[in-house]
């Protein structure tokens, strides 16, 4: 895949490394977000045996599509993208069904679900996603209960340190490190996570 352009400015973090062609990153994106989009399919009443090929072509669409998600940074999340692109898919898999001669009532299952959906993802879908991208970045317990301490729960650095063992000095230094690693990694993918953190 082709570098970004130089008018993109967006941070140096997972999409960027995408973008410069790093297919490790690549699969590290997908692995993140697979939940997400298999939720949705669930939801949606994708029929099981759909599922991995519409996953398949959410992703292949969002990757021909990385550099215009990338140029409009800031403006959508890239899971509100995923999800216009996967109600698309979902859409195309309707269509499709009921073009079959021998077609079933599945897909008025799917358009029902589908059009009683929200267009954008909410908090609890953030919510997840936020917990899948703390394990994906190999934080330990530890850290894990630092950030969900300091920042989700918004106690003071005194009484985070007091919890876990450790001075107040030690739990800001420790926290601002963390939260620039996973800012490093998703800013530019999920801008709500910098406001939530």
């Amino acid at each position: 895949m082709a570098g970004l352009d130089c008018d993109v400015q967006i941070t140096t973090s997972l999409v960027v490394r995408v973008l410069d062609g790093d297919e490790a990153e690549w699969e590290r994106l997908v692995h993140l977000y697979s939940p997400s989009i298999d939720g949705l399919m669930h939801r949606w009443c994708v029929p099981a045996y759909e599922r991995d090929s519409l996953r398949n072509h959410v992703f292949a669409e969002a990757f021909a599509s990385l550099n215009r998600f990338a140029g409009k940074n800031g403006s959508k999340s890239f899971l509100a993208w995923l999800w216009t692109i996967t109600r698309r898919q979902v859409s195309l898999l309707i269509q499709s069904e009921r073009a079959r001669p021998d077609r079933a009532s599945g897909d008025d299952l799917m358009l029902d679900s589908l059009s009683k959906s929200p267009a954008e993802p909410s908090a609890d879908d953030y919510t997840e996603l936020l917990r899948q991208t703390l394990q994906h970045a190999g934080l330990i317990k530890a850290d894990m209960q630092l950030l969900k301490l300091y920042y989700l729960e918004e106690q003071t650095a005194s009484e985070v340190g007091r919890q876990l063992g450790i001075t107040e000095l030690n739990v800001r230094k420790r926290a601002a490190r963390l939260l620039k690693r996973i800012r490093d990694e998703v800013a530019d993918l999920e801008p709500w996570l910098v406001n939530r953190l």
